[in-house]
């Protein structure tokens, strides 16, 4: 499980990997209803078994 800290309002999110992409969730749902905002983007790739892996990626 990848996790980062929201930056909006530095609660704990974590990232849902989906073989079309993915999404950033918060841990508890924040009042004032804002998306999760990471500082880094996870990337995707495909393994040599053909199984999607989610990295962070290398700034």
């Amino acid at each position: 499980m990848i996790e980062s800290t929201c930056r909006a309002c530095h609660g704990v999110i974590s990232w849902v990997d989906c073989p079309t992409g993915g999404w950033w969730q918060h841990e508890e749902h924040p009042e004032d209803g804002h998306d999760a905002v990471s500082g880094f983007d996870p990337t995707e790739d495909e393994d040599a078994y053909g199984r999607w892996v989610t990295r962070r990626r290398k700034a």
